[in-house]
C-alpha cells in the first residue's frame, strides 16, 4: 500500500517498488499526443482502469480541488498481488465544495486553487483520450449525480439539525446559528449549482 501515490505503507522489509516505478514510468514516458494504443493497452495490465475511472467520477461529481483528479498526490495505490495491477483508493475529501472547489469546476481539467494549481494528471490527460474510458467515466459521473450525490441535500439537512442544538448550547463557538445555517444552505446550494453544471457540460 502507497499513501500519496508513493510512500510505502506495508511490507517494509521487502521494500520493492519496481511495479510503482514500472506503473509512473509508463505514464511519465508516453507523449500527450500521437497514438496511444499500446499504452492503453499496457495501462490495463499494470493499473486498475475501471476503479480508477470511478474514482475520478466520485471526485469530480463533488468537486474536489485537492485529490487525485486534480493532480494531488492525495490517493493511495494498492499493490494487488493477484491480478499485479495497482488499485487506487480514495483519501482526504476535505475541499468538498469549499470556495477552492466551486460548482463550476472543469469536468475535465481541473487543477486545483486558481494561482497554485497542482501539475496537471498526465494518466487523466491520456486516458480522456481513448473514448471508450471517457464515456464509462461520463457514464458513472452521471450515474453517481442522479444517484448518490441528489440524496446528498437530505443528508446535509439531517446532519445540521443533528448537531443544531449542540452548537447553539456550546459555551465555545466560532460562529454564530445563523453563520452554521447559512454554512448549511451554501453547501445545498452548491450541490444544486453542481448538477446543473454537469448536465450543461455533458448535454445530459
Amino acid at each position: 500500500l502507497y499513501s500519496d501515490g508513493y510512500v510505502l505503507e506495508t511490507n517494509k522489509a521487502a521494500a520493492d517498488y519496481s511495479h510503482l516505478w514500472a506503473l509512473n514510468d509508463l505514464v511519465t514516458k508516453e507523449p500527450l499526443t500521437g497514438d496511444h494504443t499500446s499504452f492503453f493497452v499496457k495501462l490495463e495490465t499494470m493499473l486498475d482502469v475501471r476503479t480508477m475511472l470511478r474514482l475520478t467520477a466520485a471526485e469530480i461529481v463533488l468537486p474536489t480541488s485537492d485529490n487525485w483528479s486534480n493532480g494531488s498526490a492525495n490517493f493511495y495505490y494498492y499493490d494487488d498481488p493477484l491480478t499485479k495491477r495497482h488499485v487506487m483508493l480514495p483519501w482526504d475529501f476535505d475541499t468538498f465544495l469549499t470556495p477552492e472547489s466551486p460548482p463550476n469546476a472543469d469536468l475535465y481539467a481541473f487543477w486545483g486553487v486558481a494561482g497554485s494549481e497542482n501539475a496537471p494528471n498526465k494518466t487523466l490527460q491520456l486516458a480522456y483520450q481513448f473514448p471508450a474510458w471517457k464515456k464509462e467515466f461520463e457514464d458513472t459521473l452521471i450515474a453517481l449525480r442522479d444517484g448518490p450525490y441528489r440524496l446528498l441535500p437530505a443528508e446535509v439537512t439531517a446532519v445540521c439539525n443533528q448537531i443544531r442544538p449542540h452548537v447553539a448550547a456550546d459555551p465555545n463557538a466560532v460562529g454564530t446559528i445563523g453563520q452554521m445555517d447559512a454554512d448549511c444552505q451554501q453547501i445545498k446550494d452548491g450541490i444544486a449549482a453542481r448538477i446543473m453544471y454537469i448536465r450543461s457540460v455533458l448535454g445530459r
